[in-house]
């Protein structure tokens, strides 16, 4: 369910990005490092490791509020 979550949450942040005109090379660094933690979330998951999962998740989620910032100051 988490996966689903973040997934609504990262799909917005690019529709933003995407609605404000903003180049989306520019964001293409944080939506692959996204893609990444949310890879590494999935392998912590799996390992049972709470404190790195969570870590791996609020990263994930910088990358979105990023992508928000950067379109929003565009």
């Amino acid at each position: 369910m988490n996966a689903w979550e973040a997934l609504i949450v990262f799909t917005m942040a690019n529709f933003i990005a995407f609605a404000s005109g903003l180049d989306l090379k520019v964001i293409a660094n944080a939506a692959i490092a996204f893609v990444a933690f949310r890879a590494l979330h999935a392998v912590f998951y799996i390992a049972n490791l709470a404190w790195l999962r969570s870590g791996v998740y609020a990263l994930g989620m910088f990358c979105c509020l990023y992508i928000v910032y950067l379109s929003a100051t565009r």
